[in-house]
């Protein structure tokens, strides 16, 4: 039943296209993960007339480039025709990517500084033991 809901154009646009969007910026990996796999299930069904939706490819587009290596690897297999996208999903991704960014650059930093404090400590954990070699204890 769910293929048949994810595969007839009328009744996904319905009910259901709506919701698709705001998951596929979810912050949460696994949300975006799950919209990867259903896209790449749609796009196995070559009678899916989404496939051509510019929405829809837009998404896909996005999560080729998502953060989560397990999203980007899930829809990497999945090719495109090139077709143009809707430019109110591209000002959604715009917005969503200046937000993804902030979240990398906070992150990248937490990292750089958590580096830099087990550097601290394996230094003085190392002059600590030179010195009691030094000291012969």
């Amino acid at each position: 039943m769910c293929e048949k809901i994810m595969t007839d154009q009328e009744i996904f646009e319905a009910h259901f296209f709506e919701s698709l969007i705001p998951l596929a910026y979810d912050r949460v990996p696994n949300v975006r993960i799950a919209i990867a796999k259903a896209l790449y299930k749609l796009y196995q069904d070559k009678r899916a007339k989404l496939c051509e939706n510019p929405a829809i490819i837009q998404i896909v587009k996005k999560l080729k480039t998502d953060l989560s290596k397990d999203v980007r690897n899930i829809v990497q297999l999945i090719e495109l025709k090139e077709e143009t996208a809707n430019p109110d999903i591209v000002s959604q991704e715009q917005a969503n990517n200046s937000e993804v960014k902030e979240e990398q650059e906070v992150e990248k930093e937490l990292k750089q500084e958590e580096s830099k404090s087990e550097e601290k400590d394996n230094q003085k954990s190392q002059e600590e033991k030179s010195n009691e070699t030094g000291l012969g204890l």
